[in-house]
């Protein structure tokens, strides 16, 4: 996937919660998340389908994703940012 391989940070947003211990880092219409808690974490992302999971429990709505603890997804959107 070329947004992952891209090396120009212009291009590149980055959404956390320190609290809440999770990390979405968007390029293009990819979304790479990481819940660093061991609790579950649902959290808010435009239409689209998770590509690659660390764990079957990593569950999508129609505008959601849920990670359980300390996992991460790879997500892409319908929609360019």
């Amino acid at each position: 996937m070329p947004e992952l391989t891209d090396p120009r940070l212009d291009r590149v947003r980055v959404e956390f919660d320190e609290t809440s211990r999770w990390l979405m880092v968007h390029r293009s219409s990819l979304t790479v998340m990481v819940n660093f808690c061991p609790d579950s974490v649902t959290l808010t992302v435009p239409l689209g389908a998770v590509l690659l999971a660390s764990d079957d429990g990593v569950t999508a709505g129609r505008d959601w994703v849920r990670l359980p603890g300390q996992t991460l997804a790879i997500y892409r959107s319908e929609i360019n940012p």
